[in-house]
């Protein structure tokens, strides 16, 4: 099977990940994976990613969507994490990504 590469927003190249371990910084996004049936691949959570109730109950929550805990970030292992530039620091973003 070929793997598939993305490109972002920014123009980033991203491989196909084999088992994404997905962190959701924006609420929305956070419904949204849910609805495409990916909530297995979602590892954490801001606390504002609330929807839907029930699922997202037991998904670590690793802060704010403008202050994120990166240690709990690291803990979940995430691979991938996904931000909105209006809900999240463009600042973190970048340092976000050094760190991975």
């Amino acid at each position: 099977m070929k793997h598939r590469v993305f490109v972002d927003a920014i123009g980033n190249k991203h491989a196909q990940a084999v088992d994404p371990r997905i962190v959701s910084l924006v609420p929305s996004i956070t419904e949204l994976l849910f609805d495409l049936g990916l909530e297995a691949s979602v590892v954490g959570r801001t606390a504002f990613c609330i929807h839907p109730n029930d699922a997202v109950e037991n998904i670590e929550i690793i802060g704010g969507t403008k202050q994120v805990n990166k240690g709990k970030l690291r803990a979940v292992g995430a691979t991938h994490a996904i931000v909105n530039i209006d809900e999240n620091p463009k600042r973190w973003v970048h340092d976000g990504r050094k760190n991975h």
